[in-house]
């Protein structure tokens, strides 16, 4: 599967956390399966039983981990068959032109979030650098081991793309804004428009 040839080819670059190593393709079928990871998923109810010092070291490798990813060359990427874009553009003119048209049938509080979101949207740059992203990075796909306290995989690396790398945080939230901060304090390539990017796009993408 091209799931498989990817995850193989990033093998060597990923070191902070591990990936599913596949032992089972079968030739004729989308299925695979891979050696069971240890732990669990890493929901918001684990991780708020987590010590302190374990969620900074959750969040010091998953900075890592996204930094290892997002360096891998997009040409390598490309010729491995990932595919590419963003339809964040797409839903950011597509909310805009929503709220034009239905803008007096909304509630003032619900139309003044909308406003606010517009307004902060256009007044940022959201251009970027294309990166490999793993593009569906949440606590379902992020597992722990209690037992050792640590971060034990990555998994389901089926909507890997180059994209915005943006992408890569926006499950974080769901533990708390302080954690994404930790995480994007070690991640190697954050700049100043990463974190508000995140927030706005977040809110554009699922709303």
């Amino acid at each position: 599967t091209r799931e498989r040839t990817v995850l193989d080819a990033l093998r060597s670059n990923l070191k902070a956390i591990p990936i599913p190593d596949y032992a089972f393709v079968p030739k004729a079928s989308d299925f695979a399966g891979y050696h069971t990871i240890p732990g669990t998923r890493l929901s918001p109810w684990r991780f708020w039983r987590l010590s302190k010092e374990n969620r900074s070291e959750a969040a010091q490798r998953l900075g890592v981990f996204i930094s290892e990813l997002h360096s891998y060359p997009v040409a390598k990427a490309r010729s491995l068959g990932v595919e590419e874009g963003d339809a964040s553009v797409t839903r950011r003119r597509m909310w805009k032109e929503l709220f034009a048209e239905r803008a007096d049938e909304i509630q003032r509080e619900v139309r003044d979030v909308f406003e606010a979101w517009i307004e902060r949207s256009e007044s940022i740059d959201h251009s970027y650098k294309p990166v490999l992203a793993h593009n569906d990075l949440w606590y379902k796909h992020i597992y722990h081991d209690p037992s050792i306290g640590r971060l034990t995989g990555i998994i389901d690396w089926g909507d890997i793309k180059i994209t915005d790398p943006a992408k890569d945080f926006y499950g974080f939230w769901i533990y708390g804004e302080s954690f994404l901060d930790e995480v994007l304090s070690h991640y190697a390539y954050c700049d100043a428009n990463l974190k508000e990017l995140n927030r706005l796009r977040i809110k554009g993408d699922f709303r």
